[in-house]
């Protein structure tokens, strides 16, 4: 599983959790069920009190950072949504689309297995992962590789572009299967785009 989903997960199972007992809450307090809980009658009752009014009136900085706050909020749920856009994981791949005699697929997942087996066995490679994106007739294929700290990046580089890269591009039919390879050595990630 993907850090971006376990992270969605984690967020969704929390709010969740949060709504529901805001939910319950709100329609206990509503039907005056918490008035007995509570020693009082809650049927009727504003969410601000007198005291909390006056509060708020007294102060001028308090719906300002209400709105500050929501306006945080809003820009981190965008954030989040547009994060969700770049994670359209492929989970197959057309290697032909002549519809007249019908389409033959790869599973995404057996192609990156198999690239991360061809990028294991290059020297100085310490860990690998794939994953394909975009879609079914246009896919890309993100590669990161971790290198040992004895590695030769050049050698190692070499090897993805003359072997690894070509085996992928062959097993999909596509000599022009986009490639985003990151390496890293160490702590630092260096970018290389074909």
């Amino acid at each position: 599983m993907s850090r971006v989903d376990t992270v969605n997960r984690v967020v969704f199972v929390l709010l969740g959790i949060v709504f529901i007992a805001g939910g319950t809450t709100a329609l206990l307090a509503a039907s005056g069920t918490l008035g007995d809980w509570i020693g009082e009658d809650t049927r009727g009752a504003l969410l601000l009190t007198g005291l909390e009014r006056s509060y708020t009136a007294r102060s001028p900085w308090f719906w300002p950072v209400v709105g500050a706050a929501a306006g945080v909020l809003a820009l981190l749920s965008l954030r989040w949504l547009l994060a969700q856009a770049g994670t359209s994981r492929l989970t197959s791949v057309t290697l032909d689309d002549d519809k007249s005699v019908g389409s033959t697929r790869i599973l995404a997942g057996a192609l990156t297995a198999a690239v991360v087996a061809d990028v294991a066995h290059i020297w100085g490679v310490s860990d690998a992962s794939a994953r394909m994106f975009g879609s079914g007739l246009n896919p890309l294929l993100k590669l990161d590789v971790s290198l040992s700290e004895t590695a030769q990046l050049a050698f190692v580089r070499e090897r993805i572009e003359t072997v690894v890269v070509p085996r992928a591009r062959q097993a999909v039919s596509r000599p022009d299967l986009a490639v985003h390879l990151r390496v890293k050595i160490g702590g630092s990630a260096r970018r290389y785009f074909e």
